[in-house]
């Protein structure tokens, strides 16, 4: 948008798949909700925010302006970005959209609007990419954007004793040989006795 048009009098929105979902000004739309909402950080960029993102969100956005009621819709550069999202974590909630503060500023060129897609991780943080400037004039330009799962941690299996495992702890002690020691015991008993008599015998 050129530095001397007036955001005021500008008529900007997003379409998904050829249905409008988000304008600024705000107005109701068919396919509105929370989710999708048009952040303006400077006169010159607009960005759409996407939060959370969905397998549902994929499909051809394109971002369109006019400067007057009578004016015809003008699109942006990219004429359209097709968004594809791979996978999303099943632990998504949906909270309300958060505006940050990282966007680049300073900047001398034309732009109307910019695309911020999030990508989700499995600790439930929603972090957001670097904005896609979207200019006046152009051609299409594809863009893949994919949300990230981060592994999860593997949990380790609990072994469990069966029915008839007896834990280490707990075990039983081994039978003693009462046999075997009462033998042994029975022959030390008879030398004895047998030493005694030869002692003996040497007396008389």
């Amino acid at each position: 948008m050129p530095r001397e048009q007036s955001p005021n009098n500008m008529l900007v929105w997003w379409t998904w798949n050829g249905l409008t979902i988000a304008s600024l000004p705000g107005a109701v739309t068919s396919m509105g909700d929370y989710r999708r909402r048009i952040f303006s950080n400077s006169r010159e960029s607009f960005e759409l925010d996407i939060i959370p993102t969905r397998m549902t969100d994929s499909g051809e956005y394109q971002c369109l302006y006019k400067t007057s009621d009578t004016e015809d819709a003008r699109p942006g550069i990219p004429e359209s970005i097709t968004l594809t999202v791979v996978e999303t974590t099943t632990t998504d909630i949906d909270t309300p959209w958060a505006v940050t503060t990282d966007e680049t500023k300073g900047t001398t060129e034309d732009w109307v609007s910019t695309t911020h897609w999030p990508i989700v991780s499995t600790t439930e943080e929603v972090t957001v990419t670097d904005p896609i400037h979207v200019l006046l004039e152009g051609s299409t330009q594809p863009i893949e954007v994919t949300t990230v799962l981060q592994p999860m941690e593997a949990i380790e299996e609990t072994q469990t004793s069966g029915p008839n495992e007896v834990p280490v702890d707990t075990a039983a002690p081994d039978n003693v040989p009462w046999v075997r020691y009462g033998l042994i015991a029975a022959v030390l008993l008879l030398t004895a006795v047998v030493l005694c008599i030869l002692k003996a015998a040497q007396r008389i």
